[in-house]
């Protein structure tokens, strides 16, 4: 995880073996993102296999149509 740059060592005293660990901006973001996603299968967990296809399929269809507008242009608004 320190590779990945998730969390860093830093000594308690200088010249200790005693470290304490913390997480990096980058693993602040990771853990965010984890728990969202924790919700979000949470709350579609009631939904059927086929109304989750149904979902995915409509999210897909906005994701498009919002991939069309371009806020630095002003061009399209979409509100």
């Amino acid at each position: 995880m320190e590779k990945d740059g998730l969390i860093q060592r830093i000594r308690v005293k200088a010249k200790s073996r005693l470290l304490k660990f913390e997480l990096t901006d980058k693993g602040r973001e990771l853990l965010k993102v984890s728990r969202f996603s924790d919700g979000i299968n949470e709350v579609s967990s009631i939904l059927t296999e086929k109304e989750l296809k149904q979902l995915h399929a409509v999210l897909d269809r906005l994701l498009t149509k919002l991939k069309q507008y371009d806020p630095a242009t002003n061009n399209d608004r979409l509100f």
